[in-house]
C-alpha cells in the first residue's frame, strides 16, 4: 500500500518539501562566535570591594561553600576568592536537574545573605562554563554627555532597561563608566585618640542613629497588637553632622562630642570599583550580555530594533554610539567558512562531471546535498547542537562523508553492481558513530570544539543515509532511466571489451597466486613497518620482584641499552616511532579559539582601581597606535585588569600577533611595582615546539591555609638539593590569570599583646580603620538610597612608618605602637585562594635543566618520599598540563577499543567472523598512511590528527567491507573453486566507487590543506586523511586480496 502511494515523483516532492522547510528552520539554530561544552556547573560570583582575598575566602566564600555542601548531587566545589571578590563553581553529577538545582541555590543565597559582612555584593548564579572575566557582551554602546556621569546613568536606566525588559534573549545589562553616590564620613584620627574614641563606637553611633527604633507595642480596641516604630533622625547633612558620638562629663556639665566635630561629612560619588572600555574609550558604556543558548546575530537585530526608535528619547546633546558588536565578527567568520562550504560544494560537483560526464548525475548530487542539509537543520535543532565558526568548518569536511553515501547509491543502480544497499549504508553511519564516540573519552578541556564537530558529522551522515536511500535512488530512477535501457541495449557490443577484461582478470589471478604464497613474510613486513613499541621500554624497572630482575639483566642490561638498543629500536621502530620523534618535537594539545593577546596587570594589595586605571591607560594609548588590530577590551576590577586584544580573520595566522606580543613586554618594563602576565592563545600562537626547559607543577592540598603554606615550604626545601631544580616557587599560580603579588605579613607576637590586654581582632580593626574605608550602612536620601561610607581623613596617605609607629588608641587608658608587638616583613604571596572540595590548594612549581621523563621521574620519587612524613590531612599530586598531551599514550588504546566495535559490525555485515577479523587489519595498516605524511612531512601533531585516525577507522573498515560483502555475495552463486576471480571481478566492479569516495574526501579537505599548518585542528585533521585514505587503498586493493586469496586454487 505505501510502496503504492510513494511513487518515485511523490517521494521526491515529500523530501523537497520537508528540506524547504528546514532551510526556513535555519533560522531558528544556535550560531556562536566561540565552541563551548555544556557542562554540569553552575557559577556564583560575588565581590567584596577594597579586601584581600584571604578576607573574602573568610568572610563570604567559606560560608557560601559550607551552605552549599548541604545540596544533593554535588560531586566538586571550586571556589577562588580574589582581591574584591570571589567566585564558586558547583559540579554536579550527569542526571542533577540544572534549573532545579538553580532554584535551590538561589534559595540557599537567600538565607546566608543577611550573614555576609556590609559591602559583600549579592552573589550572582551564573549557568554553565561562563567566567565574568572572559565574558564579552554582544553589542556595547557609548553614552557621552555634557553632565555628570551618574546622571547619564539616571537617564540610560530609565529609557534603555525598561525598553530592553522585554527581551528574553539577553541575560544582563550592566552600564560602566559610573558609579552611584555616597555619603562619606571621613574622621580625624587625632582627634577622636585625643578624646579617647575608638573607630569601634564611632560606628556604633553612627548605625544606631540610622536604625530604626521599636520601643514597644499597643493593643487596638480588637485586641490586635501594633508594634510602634520611632522614625530616624533627620537625615540632612546637618543633621548627620550633629549625631551625637559622645558624651563627656565637665565642670560645666556634659560636653558632648558631636560628629562634626571629629570628622567632615559630605555626598560625594563613589571612587569607580569597575571599568570597562572598548579600544581605549573612556565613556559611559552600555554592555549588553545575550544570554548563553542565543542565536547572537538574531539577538543583536533585535537589540538595535528597539535601540535605534528608543535612543531618540534621549535627552538634548545625548550622542549614543556602537563601540562593540560581537554579530560583526560572527558574520565575518560564517561569511569565511561559508565561502570555504561553497569551494567544496564547487569542487566535488565539477569533480563528479568530470568522472561521469553526465550532468544527470551532478544535478542529482546536488539535489540530494542540499535536502540532506535541510534535514540537518531538523536534527540540530531536536539534538540542541550549536553551530559557531567552527562546525561549521566540519560541515565542510562533512560534505565528502556524505556524497559517499550518494556514490553508493549511484554505483549500486548500475547494471550488475547490486549490493544490500541499506546495510552498507547503516553499517557506514554506525562506524562513523562508533569512531567519533570516542572523542567522550577525550577530557572535557579537549572535547570543545571537537564534539560539536562530531555531532554534526554523525547528524550529517544519518541525515544522507536516507536521503541517499530514498530522495537519490528515486531521483536516480527519473533522471537516467533512459540510460540504463541503453546500456542493456548495448551490452552485446562490448563483448571485446569483455574478452579483453577476461584476459586481464586471468593475469591478475596469476599476480595474485604468487603473491599468495608469501603471506607470512609479507604479514611479518607489514608488522615491522607499522612497529613494535619495543622502544618504549624503560631503561630500568623499578621494582624487587623476579620478573623486575629478568627484565634488569635481560632488556634494562647496561650493554644492550648502550650497544644494541639503538639498533633494535629502529629496526622494529618502524613508521609508529618515526612518527612519535616527530610528535615530540611538533605535536601537542592547540587552543580552538581566535588568536587573541591577553594583558593581565596586578597591583599590589593596598594599590586602588584608580591607579590601576591610570597604568592601563597609558598600556592602551600605545596599543591604539600599533597597526593590524581589530580592537581591544579592557576590564579593571580591584588591583587586576585585563586587555583583550583580537585581530581580524586575515592577520590571525600570520607572525604579526607574535610581533606585537614581543613588543607589548618590552613596553611592560616601564612600569616598576606592576606584575604582569602577557600571552597569546589561538591560532597566532600554535606553531611552537616543545623545546623550552621543563617547567613542573605540584598540587598540594589541605584543610589549614596556613599549614599548607608550611608543608609547601618543606617540599620546596626538599627538592632544592637537586643542582638540576632552578626557580623554586611556593604558591605558584594554579592558572595563567593568576598572578603572584608580593605582600606584606604582620606577624603579632601573642604574649606581648596579652600583656597590653588586647586580642588580634581589636587591633586589626583600629589598624584597618586607618587604611580602608568600609561601608557601615544606607540611608535614603532625597527619595534615594546611599551607602555610608566611613574612612580616615589620611588614609590614602597611610604608610608603613604610620603602621608601626603610630600611637593606636584601643581605649582611654590604652594605647600602644603596634611595632612593638609584631614582626612586619615582605613575602610571596597567593593573588588567588584557590580550593576544591573545601580544600585550600597551593602550588609548588619548579624547572629542571634535563629531559622531562628525567624531570618526571625525579619528581615522582620526590613525591613519594615526601608522602611517608605528610602530616595527615594533607596530600600532593603532580599536575597534569596541556603540554603533556602527546605524552598521554592511553588516548591511543582507544583505538583498540574501536577497532574491537568496528570488528563487531563487520561481523554482524558479512555474519563471518573469520572475514571480519582480516578486515579489522586493515585499519592499523591504514595507520601507516597517517604516521608516514606526519613523519616525512614535519607536520604539527595536535588533537585533530587523533580525529583523522578515528575517522580514518571508519572510512577503512566501510571500504573493506563492501569488498568482502560482494565478494561473498558472489561466492553463494558459484562453486568454491571460483572464490578467488570473484575477489578479482569484486575488486574490478568496486574499485571505482571506493577511489571516486576517497577522492571525493580529498576534495572536501582542499580549503583546509590551502591554509596550511596554522590552521589549527583542521590541518592535521586533513593531512591525516590524505595519508591515511592513500594507504587505504593499497591496503585494501593489494593487501586485502592477498590475506583473503584461498591456496587450495
Amino acid at each position: 500500500m505505501f510502496s503504492s502511494f510513494f511513487t518515485p515523483f511523490r517521494t521526491i516532492l515529500f523530501f523537497v518539501s520537508l528540506s524547504v522547510l528546514g532551510w526556513v528552520l535555519f533560522a531558528k539554530v544556535q550560531v556562536d562566535l566561540d565552541p563551548s561544552v555544556e557542562f554540569q556547573t553552575l557559577n556564583i560570583v560575588y565581590d567584596f570591594p577594597d579586601n584581600s582575598p584571604k578576607i573574602v575566602e573568610q568572610d563570604i566564600t567559606s560560608l557560601l561553600e559550607g551552605a552549599f555542601s548541604r545540596i544533593t548531587e554535588l560531586k566538586k566545589i571550586e571556589s577562588a576568592s580574589s582581591p574584591n571578590g570571589g567566585s564558586i563553581k558547583l559540579h554536579f553529577d550527569q542526571t542533577a536537574d540544572l534549573k532545579f538545582k538553580e532554584f535551590e541555590i538561589a534559595t540557599v543565597i537567600r538565607q546566608v545573605y543577611p550573614k555576609l559582612p556590609n559591602g559583600a555584593s549579592f552573589p550572582i548564579i551564573i549557568r554553565g562554563e561562563e567566567k565574568v572575566a572572559e565574558s564579552r557582551p554582544i553589542i556595547s554602546y557609548t553614552i557621552n554627555a555634557p553632565v555628570p556621569s551618574y546622571e547619564i546613568k539616571l537617564v540610560v536606566e530609565k529609557i534603555f532597561l525598561n525598553a530592553l525588559a522585554p527581551l528574553r534573549n539577553i541575560d544582563r545589562v550592566e552600564i560602566s563608566g559610573t558609579d552611584n553616590r555616597q555619603l562619606s564620613i571621613l574622621y580625624d584620627s587625632k582627634k577622636i585618640a585625643a578624646l579617647h574614641i575608638n573607630t569601634h563606637q564611632l560606628t556604633k553611633a553612627i548605625q544606631n542613629y540610622f536604625q530604626p527604633l521599636f520601643p514597644g507595642h499597643s493593643t487596638t480596641q480588637n485586641g490586635d497588637q501594633l508594634f510602634i516604630k520611632s522614625n530616624i533622625g533627620n537625615t540632612s547633612l546637618a543633621g548627620i553632622e550633629n549625631i551625637i558620638i559622645q558624651s563627656i562629663p565637665g565642670e560645666l556639665g556634659l560636653h558632648l562630642v558631636r560628629l562634626k566635630d571629629i570628622a567632615e561629612v559630605r555626598i560625594d560619588e563613589k571612587e569607580p570599583s569597575f571599568y570597562f572600555r572598548v579600544n581605549g574609550n573612556n565613556a559611559v558604556a552600555v554592555n549588553i550580555f545575550g544570554r548563553v543558548g542565543e542565536n547572537q546575530i538574531s539577538a543583536t537585530k533585535r537589540i538595535k530594533s528597539i535601540i535605534q526608535p528608543t535612543q531618540l528619547n534621549l535627552p538634548k546633546n545625548f550622542e549614543l554610539l556602537i563601540q562593540y558588536d560581537a554579530s560583526i565578527t560572527l558574520q565575518e567568520g560564517l561569511s569565511k567558512n561559508l565561502t570555504r562550504m561553497g569551494i567544496t560544494f564547487v569542487i566535488l560537483l565539477t569533480f563528479i562531471l568530470a568522472v561521469y560526464r553526465n550532468f544527470s548525475y551532478v544535478l542529482a548530487i546536488a539535489a540530494s546535498i542540499l535536502i540532506s542539509i535541510g534535514f540537518l537543520s531538523f536534527l540540530l535543532i531536536a539534538f540542541h547542537v550549536n553551530l559557531h565558526i567552527y562546525s561549521l568548518a566540519g560541515m565542510s569536511i562533512s560534505f565528502g562523508i556524505i556524497i559517499i553515501n550518494i556514490l553508493f547509491v549511484i554505483e549500486n543502480n548500475k547494471p550488475f553492481h547490486k549490493l544490500p544497499l541499506f546495510q552498507i549504508l547503516s553499517t557506514f553511519s554506525l562506524n562513523l558513530i562508533f569512531s567519533l564516540c570516542m572523542i567522550l573519552f577525550f577530557p572535557a578541556e579537549e572535547q570543545i570544539g571537537l564534539l560539536d564537530f562530531a555531532y554534526i558529522v554523525v547528524l550529517n551522515s544519518i541525515s544522507s543515509l536516507f536521503v541517499a536511500y530514498f530522495f537519490t535512488n528515486n531521483i536516480l530512477s527519473l533522471l537516467t532511466s533512459s540510460r540504463h535501457r541503453t546500456i542493456m541495449n548495448s551490452l552485446s557490443s562490448k563483448r571485446k571489451k569483455a574478452k579483453l577484461a577476461v584476459t586481464r582478470v586471468n593475469k591478475t589471478i596469476s599476480a595474485f597466486n604468487l603473491l599468495s604464497r608469501w603471506k607470512l613474510p609479507i604479514l611479518i613486513l607489514l608488522i615491522f613497518l607499522f612497529g613494535l613499541p619495543i622502544f618504549l621500554l624503560p631503561l630500568k624497572w623499578e621494582g624487587d620482584q623476579w620478573y623486575h630482575k629478568l627484565y634488569n639483566t635481560t632488556l634494562g642490561n647496561t650493554r644492550y641499552v648502550k650497544d644494541i638498543k639503538p639498533f633494535t629500536d629502529k629496526l622494529t621502530g618502524g613508521t609508529f616511532r618515526l612518527f612519535l620523534e616527530n610528535l615530540s618535537e611538533h605535536g601537542g594539545y592547540r587552543e580552538f579559539g581566535e588568536t587573541k593577546i591577553y594583558i593581565i596587570a596586578n597591583l599590589t594589595l593596598g594599590n586602588t582601581t584608580t591607579q590601576l586605571n591610570q597604568v592601563l591607560a597609558s598600556m592602551e594609548e600605545y596599543i591604539s597606535q600599533l597597526s593590524g588590530i581589530k580592537n581591544f577590551v579592557t576590564r579593571i576590577s580591584g588591583q587586576k585588569g585585563i586587555i583583550t586584544i583580537s585581530f581580524p580573520q586575515d592577520q590571525m595566522t600570520t607572525g604579526l600577533p607574535s610581533s606585537i606580543k614581543s613588543k607589548l613586554v618590552a613596553k611592560s618594563l616601564d612600569w616598576d611595582g606592576v606584575t604582569w602576565n602577557i600571552y597569546g592563545v589561538g591560532q597566532g600562537f600554535s606553531n611552537a615546539g616543545n623545546l623550552d626547559i621543563p617547567l613542573f607543577r605540584v598540587i598540594m592540598k589541605g584543610y589549614n591555609f596556613d599549614q599548607l603554606g608550611i608543608e609547601a615550604e618543606k617540599f620546596a626545601h626538599q627538592i632544592q638539593y637537586n643542582p638540576r631544580v632552578r626557580d623554586i616557587t611556593v604558591n605558584s599560580p594554579l592558572k595563567e590569570e593568576d598572578i603572584a603579588n608580593d605582600e606584606y605579613v604582620l606577624e603579632l607576637n601573642i604574649p606581648k599583646m596579652a600583656v597590653i590586654g588586647t586580642y588580634k581582632q581589636e587591633l586589626l580593626s583600629e589598624i584597618s580603620g586607618l587604611s580602608n574605608s568600609h561601608t557601615i550602612g544606607s540611608f535614603e536620601w532625597n527619595s534615594k538610597l546611599y551607602p555610608i561610607v566611613l574612612s580616615e581623613r589620611n588614609s590614602t596617605e597611610f604608610s608603613k612608618f604610620r603602621l608601626l609607629n603610630q600611637n593606636l588608641s584601643l581605649s582611654a587608658s590604652r594605647k600602644i605602637q603596634v611595632g612593638q608587638i609584631s614582626n612586619f616583613y615582605l613575602k610571596k604571596g597567593a593573588s588567588v585562594i584557590r580550593k576544591e572540595n573545601r580544600q585550600y590548594i597551593n602550588v609548588v612549581s619548579f624547572s629542571y635543566l634535563g629531559f622531562r621523563e628525567f624531570g618526571a621521574r625525579f619528581l615522582d620519587d620526590e613525591i613519594a618520599l615526601f608522602r611517608k612524613d605528610i602530616r595527615l590531612g594533607f596530600s600532593l599530586e603532580q599536575e597534569n598540563r596541556h603540554h603533556d598531551w602527546n605524552k598521554n599514550y592511553s588516548k591511543y588504546f582507544l583505538l583498540l577499543l574501536l577497532v574491537a566495535m568496528l570488528f563487531l559490525t563487520s561481523a554482524i555485515l558479512l555474519e563471518n567472523t573469520k572475514i571480519a577479523a582480516i578486515i579489522s587489519l586493515t585499519t592499523p595498516l591504514s595507520f601507516i598512511g597517517v604516521f608516514e605524511i606526519f613523519s616525512i612531512g614535519e607536520f604539527f601533531y595536535d588533537q585533530g590528527g587523533f580525529v583523522a585516525f578515528l575517522l580514518l577507522s571508519a572510512l577503512a573498515t566501510t571500504f573493506s567491507s563492501i569488498i568482502s560483502v560482494d565478494i561473498l555475495r558472489h561466492a553463494k552463486h558459484h562453486p568454491p573453486r571460483l572464490f578467488n576471480r570473484a575477489i578479482i571481478l569484486t575488486l574490478n566492479r568496486r574499485w571505482r566507487v571506493i577511489a571516486l569516495a576517497t577522492v571525493s574526501i580529498l576534495c572536501s579537505l582542499a580549503p583546509f590543506l590551502q591554509e596550511g599548518q596554522t590552521e589549527v585542528v583542521w590541518f592535521p585533521l586533513s593531512i591525516g586523511l590524505v595519508g591515511g585514505l592513500i594507504m587505504s587503498l593499497l591496503v585494501n586493493f593489494l593487501l586485502l586480496p592477498i590475506f583473503l586469496w584461498k591456496k587450495t586454487q
